[in-house]
């Protein structure tokens, strides 16, 4: 419980700000995150709230992948993992079918892009 209220906070901390993110590596323990789409996302909510979530939920793992999270709407999310060897993960997708996005969906969205980057270690 306590893990999930930091990422929430982290999340939110994040969501004051711009519309887009663009962290190439800010530090050597961060991916490369890039969202595209930002504009459809509710209020409250921008890519820089995407790309720190995905930063806290990777934070243990190798930083040696970069994500690519296109906003489809308002309800939806997508991104496309690359590994550092040019392998790309399956695209992961997420979308919430009773309401907009929100920060709680955003921090599940990025443990499942830290699950199939930690996924593709034991492959």
């Amino acid at each position: 419980m306590r893990k999930i209220k930091l990422l929430l906070a982290v999340a939110m901390a994040g969501s004051i700000g711009g519309n887009a993110c663009a962290m190439a590596g800010s530090t050597e323990e961060s991916p490369a995150c890039i969202v595209s789409g930002a504009d459809k996302l509710p209020e409250g909510l921008n890519g820089d709230a995407i790309c720190t979530a995905v930063r806290a939920a990777t934070r243990k793992l190798s930083s040696d992948f970069s994500v690519e999270i296109r906003v489809v709407s308002a309800s939806s999310l997508a991104a496309r993992i690359s590994l550092h060897d040019g392998k790309t993960l399956p695209e992961q997708k997420m979308a919430v079918s009773d309401r907009q996005l929100d920060s709680r969906s955003i921090e599940r969205f990025a443990l499942a892009i830290a699950n199939a980057v930690a996924g593709s270690a034991t492959r």
